[in-house]
């Protein structure tokens, strides 16, 4: 004869679970970590896919106008280009920016085929090698030598007589707000005689 087992109550069943005699699939807890893994690797992607952090606008170094002087002949070349070049004034500037007795240039563009009066804008993006290390702190504030040169051919290596030259001053009141500038007025005027005769080719 067989012995009949008496069923289970509630209670003996939360016994023997506290006493881990019985053991349940762990169908739950694989689902819950398949669930956070799934979560994970999710955001991950995420975090991936994420584009990068936009840059910051080049800072602003110097704006100004150049003119062409009454009685001056600008070229009609369809090479012509406007070479513009930014200096800090020489005697604001820390001897350990001097190189050669000479202060280099802070910026220089070359602006294509332009049209008189010409609105220049220089920005950091326009920094030449030698500054383009050095901490904003050391020109942002500082008044600027601008030199303008409209040449014929557009080569910057070659000088001809036709060129046309000026300079001016842009002067920044102390201040790294464009608003306190007194933006630089630039006129274009011949090399005048020696200069012609040193470039005539």
């Amino acid at each position: 004869m067989v012995a009949r087992t008496a069923p289970l109550t509630r209670r003996a069943v939360f016994a023997a679970l506290s006493a881990g005699c019985i053991r349940l699939p762990a169908y739950a807890d694989d689902a819950a970590a398949a669930a956070a893994a799934a979560a994970a690797a999710t955001a991950g992607a995420s975090a991936t896919n994420m584009p990068a952090a936009p840059e910051p606008p080049p800072q602003l170094i110097g704006v100004g106008t150049v003119r062409i002087q009454p009685g001056a002949a600008p070229t009609d070349s369809p090479t012509a280009a406007l070479y513009v070049t930014a200096r800090l004034v020489p005697s604001e500037v820390k001897g350990l920016y001097v190189m050669a007795g000479k202060v280099p240039p802070l910026a220089a563009a070359r602006f294509s085929a332009p049209s008189f009066p010409f609105e220049f804008r220089l920005d950091s993006s326009n920094l030449t090698p030698e500054w383009a290390a050095v901490k904003p702190a050391e020109w942002a504030t500082q008044d600027l030598v601008i030199s303008a040169r409209l040449d014929s051919d557009g080569v910057a290596a070659t000088r001809d007589p036709e060129d046309l030259v000026g300079r001016g001053e842009l002067k920044k009141n102390a201040a790294p707000e464009p608003s306190s500038w007194s933006a630089a007025d630039v006129e274009l005027q011949g090399r005048g005689l020696t200069g012609r005769i040193l470039t005539a080719k």
